[in-house]
């Protein structure tokens, strides 16, 4: 729509430096705007780990069987897919590797 304007605005805690965390930042807004996004049911090929931060951080917040299913919400370049599950009755959205993902 031509008339619809969105702002992206990427976060950094406050553990590194002001110019650390502006680049950091400026890196997670820039990256939204290689999203695509969607929303398609799939079940994990693999075993998998799921982080907030792919880039940066890499902590794990859960962990993945193959046969979870998932919603793919996005893909983040060719390592990362953004996907939605379903964790403890809650909405969870996290980043996973995307070679996790079935081919089918």
């Amino acid at each position: 729509h031509k008339e619809l304007r969105v702002t992206v605005t990427g976060y950094a805690d406050r553990s590194g430096s002001d110019e650390v965390n502006l680049r950091i930042s400026r890196a997670r807004a820039e990256n939204v705007a290689k999203l695509g996004f969607c929303s398609v049911p799939l079940t994990l090929a693999s075993d998998c780990d799921g982080t907030d931060d792919p880039l940066y951080a890499k902590e794990t917040l859960t962990s993945l069987k193959a046969g979870d299913q998932v919603t793919l919400l996005a893909f983040m370049g060719d390592e990362w897919a953004y996907v939605q599950i379903g964790l403890e009755g809650r909405v969870c959205r996290l980043f996973i590797p995307r070679s996790a993902l079935s081919q089918s």
